[in-house]
């Protein structure tokens, strides 16, 4: 299992982005990016710039190191469970794909997988975690329990 930290970086700022009650485009309009450019950024799929986040953090009313260290708390409880965690983009970024098992749930297909998703992971989905990052590096673990030769 491996992700990258600026995965977790990213995932942190929209936490903190939507605690906050601000918007992803007056976000974007405050650092001169268009709300796709930082929806990218917060996806993980983009890098932020020094620059923007110390933009961010002083829109968002929250101090770089605060934002710093909850990430570095993230990656701690992650190579604790066995995580790689790179200082680089990594291709096949399983946290991001945690972060899309999670919302291909709430989706109203029929399908095979999506019952399958909702019977075996439905009650990682629904716990109680102190941050998304957790919740899905669960999700994707609890996934690779139940299709383990699709994940290795």
């Amino acid at each position: 299992m491996k992700t990258s930290f600026l995965t977790i970086l990213a995932f942190h700022i929209r936490d903190i982005r939507e605690d906050r009650g601000i918007t992803q485009a007056d976000v974007a309009e405050k650092l001169g990016m268009t709300s796709a450019g930082w929806g990218k950024v917060e996806n993980g799929k983009s890098s932020l710039s020094v620059e923007n986040l110390l933009k961010f953090c002083k829109v968002a009313g929250v101090g770089v190191n605060e934002t710093l260290t909850l990430s570095q708390q993230s990656a701690r409880e992650l190579l604790n469970k066995g995580w790689s965690i790179s200082y680089s983009p990594v291709t096949d970024d399983n946290l991001i794909d945690g972060k899309n098992l999670a919302s291909a749930t709430t989706y109203k297909v029929d399908s095979v997988m999506r019952k399958i998703m909702e019977k075996e992971i439905g009650t990682v989905i629904d716990g109680d975690f102190k941050s998304s990052i957790l919740k899905y590096a669960s999700i994707y673990m609890s996934l690779i329990n139940i299709v383990p030769m699709k994940f290795k």
